[in-house]
């Protein structure tokens, strides 16, 4: 269980809305540390750190979780699906790190959900993201491509969104294809010398009829903005 969830610089508490400290983003790259109390058990022991273990690799730098992972076998993760570094933990105490680089969901302003599992077990804190720094460029969407990924048997099964500024965590998000919602399954940021690139993998909502037609339409919208692609 989660009591606490504190700022590591300041040990101000963000937890809920009434705190008065709040984390605070920055999109071009600002590690925040945070520190977690409560009870971090399994079979009366602390949690084994290695069990968080889990690191990307290059060219990735972020990668949202999907719904039926189950690696890291212990995690911490904001949203659903932004995963926090774990640096300690003991039977009462976490201490875990985030980088809000070209993370666009952490632009809205408010309580953003922090969960800890361990296997089948979870539990969770809202904590305060409050101001953020103001982003050096515009939060607008961007596709640049659009590829269709198929399975075995060459059937539709997501369209493959690569541009700038997607969501991490695609509940965030509104995507249509033809017209129809689809559900945007995961997204990942990769950077190549020094160009970041997102990429979101979206469900194609109708695959029986998809091939049917030989132009279709995407429309992906955000907070910040909304974009129309023609493939």
């Amino acid at each position: 269980s989660i009591s606490d969830v504190k700022l590591a610089e300041t040990g101000e508490s963000i937890m809920n809305a009434a705190s008065s400290a709040a984390l605070e983003p920055d999109y071009s790259g600002r590690t925040i540390s945070l520190v977690l109390t409560g009870k971090f058990l399994a079979n009366k022991k602390a949690l084994p750190l290695a069990n968080f273990a889990f690191a990307l690799e290059p060219p990735l730098i972020l990668q949202s979780l999907q719904s039926e992972s189950h690696e890291p076998r212990s995690r911490l993760i904001l949203d659903d699906a932004i995963l926090l570094t774990t640096e300690q933990v003991s039977a009462t105490e976490l201490r875990a790190s985030l980088d809000t680089r070209a993370i666009p969901d952490f632009y809205l302003k408010g309580l953003h959900k922090l969960t800890l599992i361990h296997e089948n077990y979870y539990t969770d804190a809202l904590i305060r993201v409050g101001e953020p720094a103001p982003p050096a460029q515009s939060l607008q969407p961007v596709i640049h491509t659009i590829d269709v990924v198929r399975s075995d048997r060459q059937k539709p099964r997501y369209l493959r969104v690569k541009g700038q500024n997607l969501m991490v965590q695609g509940l965030f998000a509104y995507a249509t294809v033809d017209n129809v919602f689809g559900f945007s399954a995961q997204t990942s940021v990769t950077e190549s010398e020094g160009q970041l690139e997102w990429e979101a993998l979206i469900l194609i909502p109708e695959p029986q009829t998809f091939d049917q037609r030989a132009q279709h339409s995407l429309v992906y919208t955000t907070p910040y903005g909304s974009v129309l692609k023609s493939f």
